[in-house]
């Protein structure tokens, strides 16, 4: 999707229709024992990975940056890497038609970014979650609310795993 990278536009047109572009952090620290998940409280329920709109003109690192600032209060991070892995999906109808959807999108396209912090040290700072944890790799699955979400943590834990056995022993 080469137009994705088109920092002046927030949003993508599609024949199909208008998707907002976000950014998703799937964050871990040390040899990748715990993810962090953010529970979701507002037009939905469930765990995902924090998340949110990449603003004109940025890139998706630096978005990754600013979200998980605002949503997590993640300001330390050892390094951010592009997954490549993206998401396309409609919204239902009762969000497209929500006042809150007010540049009138239909869905969304999510990019997945790999974030590597020092330390488990996060906490609630947006007013659409309710609550985090660290979760294990081996459980993550059964915390997060979609399938999609699943699909991309599970082609970023290859990647996670493909780095590790390429270190030098």
């Amino acid at each position: 999707m080469d137009d994705f990278w088109d920092e002046d536009e927030e949003f993508l047109q599609r024949s199909d229709g208008k998707y907002r572009k976000l950014v998703s952090c799937i964050v871990y620290w040390g040899n990748a024992e715990q993810f962090l998940l953010l529970h979701r409280k507002l037009r939905w329920h469930g765990y995902e990975f924090p998340k949110g709109g990449i603003k004109k003109g940025e890139s998706l690192e630096e978005a990754a940056r600013r979200e998980l600032r605002e949503e997590a209060g993640i300001e330390d991070i050892i390094s951010i890497k592009d997954t490549g892995i993206e998401i396309k999906y409609k919204w239902p109808p009762e969000i497209v038609k929500h006042p809150g959807n007010k540049n009138k999108y239909d869905g969304a396209i999510q990019h997945f970014m790999l974030v590597k912090v020092p330390y488990k040290k996060a906490e609630v700072k947006s007013d659409e979650h309710d609550g985090l944890l660290w979760a294990r790799a081996n459980v993550v699955d059964e915390y997060l609310a979609f399938e999609n979400l699943r699909q991309a943590f599970r082609k970023a834990l290859k990647m996670i795993a493909e780095v590790k056995d390429n270190r030098p022993q």
